[in-house]
């Protein structure tokens, strides 16, 4: 889901369940399961963001894009595999990281 109103717009109480979600500024986005609970908070804040089932594509595109790790105490970002390998060796298991990541994300989503 992703915050797509401004904050000032928003009632007091759909503010408190935007902050609940981790939703506090413009642009943002979560993941989250789907429950009842989260359901029902996602009715309070529906006119003020948007919201659906990631694909695998869409998964992906937003961790090369968006996705940051720590290599040397430096941030990166992950735009492939080659800088995880680089960082981590040749380790099959981490090789695959972020593909694996992508396909759990859009699995449990």
């Amino acid at each position: 889901m992703m915050n797509s109103c401004s904050v000032k717009d928003v009632p007091q109480n759909a503010d408190k369940v935007l902050k609940l979600l981790r939703l506090e500024h413009m642009q943002d986005g979560v993941f989250l399961r789907l429950n009842q609970t989260t359901l029902a908070l996602l009715q309070i804040v529906d006119p003020y963001i948007t919201w659906g089932h990631p694909n695998l594509r869409i998964v992906k595109d937003l961790i090369y894009k968006k996705g940051m790790g720590r290599v040397r105490g430096k941030r990166m970002s992950l735009t492939d595999n080659k800088v995880i390998e680089n960082s981590l060796g040749k380790s099959a298991a981490w090789v695959r990281l972020t593909q694996s990541m992508c396909a759990s994300i859009s699995m449990w989503t």
